[in-house]
C-alpha cells in the first residue's frame, strides 16, 4: 500500500508502453524488472541516437540543435526536451503498491509537465504564504 510519485510504473495502459514491455521481457526473460530509471534510459539512448543520425556527427555542437526540443514516444508518453534548459518534459504520476508488488496508478498528469529545474519560475510569494500560515 506504499506510495510514490514516478514519471513511469509498468502497468501504464497504452501502445507503446505495452509493445516495449513485450521487447523487455523477451529480451531479459524474467531476470530484470522495468523500472522508471530502465524507462528514462531508454528514452535517453533514442533521442541520442536520433540527433546522431539527424547530425551525422558525434560533435556537440551538431549534436544540440537536433537535440534541443527533440521529442520521443516514450512509454510514458511523448517526451520533449526543453531547449532553454535542457532538461526533459515528463508526466507526473502517483503509484500505489499492489498485491502482486506493482504500481497502480491512482494519479497521473493528462498531459507532460514543463521542467522547472532550477526553480525559476517559483516566488518567493509561493514559500513567504506558507511559511506565514506556519508561524500563525
Amino acid at each position: 500500500g506504499h506510495f510514490t510519485s514516478a514519471p513511469y510504473f509498468q502497468t501504464i495502459d497504452s501502445d507503446e508502453n505495452h509493445a516495449c514491455l513485450s521487447k523487455f521481457r523477451d529480451r531479459f526473460e524474467g531476470k530484470a524488472v522495468p523500472n522508471a530509471c530502465w524507462e528514462a534510459a531508454y528514452f535517453q539512448v533514442h533521442l541520442f541516437a536520433n540527433a546522431m543520425r539527424a547530425s551525422g556527427n558525434d560533435d556537440i555542437d551538431a549534436l544540440m540543435p537536433e537535440l534541443l526540443g527533440a521529442e520521443f514516444i516514450a512509454p510514458q508518453g511523448r517526451v520533449r526536451i526543453e531547449p532553454t534548459n535542457h532538461h526533459t518534459c515528463l508526466y507526473p504520476r502517483i503509484g500505489r503498491v499492489n498485491s502482486k508488488g506493482e504500481f497502480t496508478i491512482v494519479r497521473a498528469s493528462k498531459r507532460a509537465v514543463s521542467p522547472d529545474p532550477y526553480l525559476v519560475t517559483h516566488s518567493l510569494g509561493d514559500w513567504t504564504v506558507a511559511l506565514g500560515s506556519l508561524e500563525a
